[in-house]
């Protein structure tokens, strides 16, 4: 079953699926699918993967790790520049 991303650890994943994308969120305890929603109730969802129906029927997924660099996670949500080596 595709929720068992428990098995790749704690972290935050990209997720692409047939016919939607969202993101994994593996607290360690649990395994969640956050996603807009593109039926009613249109909002913004955070339910746990099993139970997510478009995850569970999705034809095919394509999972990825966001980053590893945990102080690039840190300055982007801090607000702060990101040097990149081909920054000015």
């Amino acid at each position: 079953m595709f929720c068992r991303t428990i098995a790749f650890g704690k972290h935050d994943y990209v997720v692409g699926l047939d016919i939607h994308i969202g993101f994994i969120v593996n607290d360690g305890d649990e395994v969640y699918f956050v996603h807009s929603s593109y039926v009613d109730p249109f909002m913004l969802l955070k339910e746990t993967g099993l139970d997510s129906k478009i995850l569970q029927t999705s034809a095919y997924r394509v999972l990825g790790k966001i980053t590893a660099d945990d102080e690039l996670i840190k300055t982007w949500l801090l607000k702060k520049e990101i040097v990149t080596r081909n920054s000015s």
